[in-house]
């Protein structure tokens, strides 16, 4: 292949000591500075790394690679529970189980207002609004 496309090329690539060098040593060079003062401080590592995740003048990605750190230690992983059908023994009645589901509905069932017969008071000389109010 004598094309010039292709193959390693003199020059090609991002220059040595491009842009992002600096940011990124910056970067190192205060968290250098922030674990010395942590261990100066005697303070509790998984606080320390916590103060990481709040804190927000450093960048996300920092910030989540803390918070991937102290997760597991405050919130502990919910673990999997397998069930193995081979060796479970169910039996079921048929006639059993409508039984007690038609049971459950009974109770479930909303049970019938009572109702409430008013009945008149015939034999009282006075009904309610006959004589005027005493004023006091």
């Amino acid at each position: 292949m004598a094309s010039a496309r292709g193959g390693r090329r003199l020059g090609a690539g991002r220059p040595s000591g491009s842009a992002w060098k600096p940011k990124v040593s910056a970067m190192r060079e205060e968290t250098i500075r922030k674990m010395h003062k942590i261990v100066a401080a005697d303070d509790d590592p998984l606080s320390v790394v916590v103060g990481f995740v709040l804190d927000d003048s450093l960048d996300v990605q920092t910030r989540m690679s803390a918070a991937n750190i102290c997760l597991p230690y405050l919130f502990p992983r919910l673990s999997a529970t397998t069930v193995d059908a081979k060796h479970t023994v169910t039996h079921v009645d048929a006639s059993q189980l409508l039984d007690r589901l038609d049971a459950r509905i009974e109770k479930l069932r909303a049970p019938e207002p009572a109702l409430i017969e008013a009945q008149p008071d015939d034999e009282a000389d006075t009904g309610a609004g006959d004589e005027p109010p005493a004023d006091g």
